[in-house]
């Protein structure tokens, strides 16, 4: 990826009456072709910028010039501005916003999904979360329409150097090798199967 396409065009504040300024998440948009989307930090309980002082692990691989070129990257990098100032999982007002995903009540996931909706059709959406429970790294596998897959190969990049979660169930639900495949699709409307959410 050449440094003009990493110099982020200008930023996207999501406005919205009910989201006070101070907790509007910002999205950047890293010009080139194809289009990508990844967010991360929604939980904040164990975040590893406030432990370690690092960047994320999608910073750095835009700052390493990592990314592959022909994608055009859509970063939320924080989704939770309280929950981070406060090294927690919930807003200001305790609710769980990745719980909320379900409802979409708070005006952070109200603002979040509003962004989403924005977006073109993505051809793929990664999103980080931290499991302090799991045993390991696994994946939730979005694939109503069962085309070709890499999660596997994504597990086994991780496998060198992270451990697995390789419980018969994680999350409550059936996995193998560190993969969950949800057996119902997700749902239709807002988060319909070119979508991706976090619950």
């Amino acid at each position: 990826m050449s440094a003009h396409a990493l110099s982020p065009l200008p930023k996207r504040t999501v406005v919205d009456r009910k989201f006070p300024e101070h907790r509007r998440p910002e999205a950047v948009r890293f010009a080139s072709p194809g289009l990508g989307a990844a967010t991360s930090h929604l939980h904040f309980r164990r975040h590893p910028r406030r432990r370690t002082g690092r960047t994320t692990g999608h910073a750095r691989v835009i700052q390493a010039n990592a990314w592959p070129s022909g994608v055009n990257l859509f970063v939320c990098p924080c989704l939770n501005p309280t929950g981070f100032q406060k090294n927690t999982r919930e807003n200001q007002d305790g609710i769980d916003l990745n719980r909320d995903y379900r409802y979409i009540k708070t005006c952070e996931v109200q603002a979040h999904t509003k962004w989403i909706d924005s977006l073109p059709t993505l051809d793929f959406g990664i999103c980080l979360h931290e499991d302090w429970e799991a045993r390991g790294f696994y994946l939730y596998e979005l694939n109503p329409d069962n085309l070709p897959a890499v999660s596997k190969d994504v597990i086994d990049a991780i496998d060198q150097t992270c451990p697995i979660d390789h419980s018969e169930r994680i999350d409550d639900r059936p996995a193998s090798g560190g993969i969950l495949k949800p057996v119902s699709p997700p749902r239709r409307g807002r988060f319909g199967p070119r979508r991706f959410t976090s619950c």
